[in-house]
């Protein structure tokens, strides 16, 4: 018999400017990120951008770029798998309240 599998929230969180680890895949589970959103409302006179990484130095996944003094979104959709022990990081330069949902499932390995 097959199991049913659920979405659940992976991330929640302010983003800030260091590069923090905000997932790591657990022991004995493969999780699927299936979509992810970004919103902010910026201040100040300079543009930003925010960057979801792997746990690689240069694996950018997704890095959208932010006007000053706006108020927006994005949406990423997709199908980023993370074996055991893998990380999300992410990091943002905007200046102002930036914001990282992230949700997909989990799949226990045999």
């Amino acid at each position: 018999m097959s199991q049913q599998v659920y979405s659940h929230k992976l991330i929640s969180i302010l983003l800030t400017a260091s590069n923090t680890v905000l997932y790591t895949g657990p022991a004995g589970f493969v999780t699927v990120i299936k979509c992810m959103t970004l919103g902010w409302i910026t201040s100040g006179s300079t543009d930003g951008v925010s960057t979801v990484l792997t746990g690689n130095a240069n694996g950018v996944i997704w890095s959208p770029a932010y006007k000053a003094a706006e108020r927006n979104s994005a949406l990423w959709n997709g199908m980023w798998v993370i074996e055991p022990g893998d990380t999300v990081r992410a990091s943002t330069t905007a200046t102002g309240t930036v914001y990282l949902m992230a949700a997909g499932y989990q799949l226990s390995l045999p």
